[in-house]
Order: C-alpha cells, then structure tokens, then sequence
C-alpha cells in the first residue's frame, strides 16, 4: 500500500517584493515618506523622529479610508527612494525627520538615532533621494 500525503502550499502573509498595502491612518502628502505601523491592524502613519519607520510610503492619502504602498526597507531587492527635507549629500547617513522626511544625521543634536539608510545621491528639500537601506543601525552624534 502506497502512503499519501497531504500537502498544502499557502502563502498568505508572504510579501515577497516587499510591498505591502495597508489603510492609511492619517492624510498622507506628498509620496516618499517615512512610514510606521498605525495603531490599528493594517494601517501604516507618518513615522516621526522618535518613531521606528519600517519603510517608505510611496503613495497618497486623502483621508483614512484610502490605501496605500508601503515598501518595507530591507525586503526589498534594490534601492529606495524618499522625500528629503532638506540638503542630503550623497555618502551620508539618513533618518527622518518631523515631516517624515529624509534628513543627514549631521547636524543633529546630541542622542542616538536610527539610520534608514546612505543617500546614493545628493538631493535638496523636495527632491526624492535615492538610498540604501540599513536595517538595525543606531548612531550616536
């Protein structure tokens, strides 16, 4: 007698390009910035310096019934882009800023922050600026 087996092959909750759609949980302007996990399953917020940003959102949101893409920093297979809020040089060390924007950790007061990310290129406020992510990387200045 011949066994059988049962198999099943499910990939739910895999987000193998790393996007992912989620509600938005605030009006969202304008694409390219910093984004963190809402308060409610499945929306993503407008990350804040103190937030953990888990990646970018590259879309808008009028309001909170809207969805959005979120590219999830390090699940991705290239580079990213983000806002900059203000001048970027390329080779620098990246974090957000109060508007979810990119900015350099020159400049910053004393403390430790995240590091999203080098900026590839150099970018001034309004530009997007091309970046590679580091994931886990804290940096005292």
């Amino acid at each position: 007698m011949k066994k059988s087996y049962l198999f099943a092959n499910c990939a739910a909750g895999i987000h193998a390009s790393g996007n992912i759609t989620c509600t938005a949980a605030e009006a969202i302007a304008p694409r390219y910035l910093f984004g963190k996990l809402g308060s409610t399953p499945g929306s993503v917020a407008l990350a804040k310096p103190q937030d953990t940003a888990i990646g970018v959102i590259t879309d808008e949101a009028k309001d909170t019934s809207d969805t959005v893409n979120i590219q999830i920093m390090g699940s991705q297979s290239g580079t990213m882009q983000v806002m900059a809020g203000g001048a970027i040089k390329a080779g620098e060390y990246i974090t957000c800023d109060d508007n979810s924007c990119a900015r350099p950790l020159e400049g910053l007061e004393a403390g430790t922050y995240p590091v999203y990310g080098i900026a590839l290129r150099a970018a001034t406020q309004g530009q997007t600026v091309e970046f590679t992510p580091t994931l886990g990387l804290e940096k005292t200045v």
